[in-house]
């Protein structure tokens, strides 16, 4: 197998530069996505593959939250609090005054509500269930059958494109554009983390089927037929793997694209800032053109991570049976 000190960088900036773009988003700089693709070596790969990977290799409790107390259950639904409370002083009201037909009513529907109230808090303390990983331990150092463009003697390739997978994500979410007020991410953020799930499955896809593929073991008719059979499953996968690699491809130019527009943020506060300090200088009255700029920043990262998830979710829809 190749030892290519880089891992997947060299492959991943390759097709990013014989890829088809749009007119209206051209290559990204080869330097700056190599330069962004060398923080994510083979070693750094594995580590961000073992942590994503984390769950099942150590069994992780699931603690399950409490449920509130009283004063903190009526403190957060105060309008239903205000319900019973009524309830409750109608009840009384209904014996006192010797409607005991109507106080009975009344007692019901107050029963039905606590019952309400309760499978409300059953439901509340419910934890939340993490993300399926279907990864099993020592999956990076499983053999293989046959090798994948982007292959290195450290680990698996399935596993270092998913760790570069995690590190460009993790690079994403560390960007100053996640955190300035200027332009909204929240969305954006959670369909790169529905687009990292997809590209994990289907990395781990490849890897179990090159990990249950096993050579004929005569030269029989039967022998000959499984290695046909063997060799129409490899093309597939390989095919398969070349579009996977695009897809992160595509998550390492977004990558790029954020690092570009977090320098465009810095420069956008400078502006400002030169112009607060302009020793009494009348600031100029019309619009800021920076603000359009932004709004197209906001609309080019949207359409990206929309077509970084329809990638995604096509590339792992291909069937490889």
């Amino acid at each position: 197998m190749p030892t290519n000190p880089v891992g997947m960088a060299d492959h991943l900036v390759a097709m990013s530069s014989a890829g088809a773009h749009s007119a209206s988003r051209p290559v990204p700089d080869p330097a700056a996505l190599r330069s962004l693709l060398s923080h994510c070596a083979p070693e750094d790969a594995r580590d961000a593959f073992l942590r994503f990977t984390w769950s099942n290799r150590t069994p992780q409790p699931h603690p399950v939250a409490q449920s509130p107390g009283p004063w903190q259950w009526c403190r957060r639904h105060p309008i239903v609090t205000v319900v019973i409370a009524f309830l409750a002083w109608a009840f009384m009201t209904g014996i006192a005054g010797g409607q005991p037909l109507a106080g009975l009513a009344l007692l019901a529907v107050l029963g039905v509500v606590i019952y309400w109230l309760q499978r409300r808090a059953n439901h509340e303390k419910r934890p939340t269930a993490p993300p399926v990983n279907p990864w099993p331990s020592g999956a990076e150092r499983v053999p293989a059958y046959g090798a994948l463009a982007g292959e290195s003697t450290l680990l698996r390739p399935e596993a270092e494109l998913l760790g570069v997978a995690v590190l460009l994500v993790e690079t994403v979410q560390a960007s100053p554009v996640v955190r300035s007020d200027l332009i909204y991410t929240g969305t954006l953020l959670e369909q790169i983390n529905a687009s990292l799930y997809t590209i994990s499955h289907q990395c781990h896809r490849i890897w179990w089927i090159r990990s249950s593929l096993e050579k004929p073991e005569s030269t029989s008719d039967v022998g000959r037929a499984l290695q046909a059979a063997i060799d129409q499953r490899v093309r597939r996968v390989e095919q398969n793997w070349r579009e996977l690699l695009g897809n992160v491809t595509q998550l390492a130019e977004l990558a790029v694209d954020f690092d570009q527009y977090a320098k465009v943020l810095r420069d956008h506060a400078r502006h400002h800032r030169l112009m607060a300090d302009g020793y009494g200088m009348p600031i100029p009255s019309a619009p800021d053109p920076q603000w359009q700029y932004l709004q197209e920043v906001q609309a080019n990262l949207s359409a990206q991570v929309g077509f970084l998830n329809d990638t995604a979710v096509r590339v792992s829809a291909v069937d490889l049976g």
